[in-house]
């Protein structure tokens, strides 16, 4: 998909984000911060509660999987992608999140 760039990637991380932090309370000036469980709980809530993001138990090696523009479009991928969305959502409300190899 040649219409795909960095900056429409970016834009849907920022909408989530953005609602994320609606559900958070607004992210007012006059809001407290919240803390690192609370922005947890809350991309919880919008990734996996509204927006519906799953794995895709139906064909795990689909290579949409791993375009992260396809797996933003389809709420659809595999773990990995999934968590990369995730520490990108978490980052733009402030919460850094590093991904761990067991």
């Amino acid at each position: 998909d040649h219409s795909v760039t960095q900056g429409s990637v970016r834009l849907e991380l920022d909408a989530i984000a953005a609602a994320v932090r609606e559900h958070l309370g607004g992210g007012t000036r006059s809001s407290p911060t919240p803390s690192v469980l609370q922005v947890i709980q809350a991309t919880n809530h919008v990734l996996y509660s509204q927006m519906q993001f799953r794995g895709n138990e139906e064909d795990y090696y689909d290579v949409r999987n791993s375009f992260i523009h396809q797996v933003l479009k389809r709420k659809l991928g595999i773990p990995l992608s999934i968590s990369v969305v995730y520490m990108a959502v978490a980052a733009r409300v402030g919460v850094r999140i590093d991904a761990v190899n067991s």
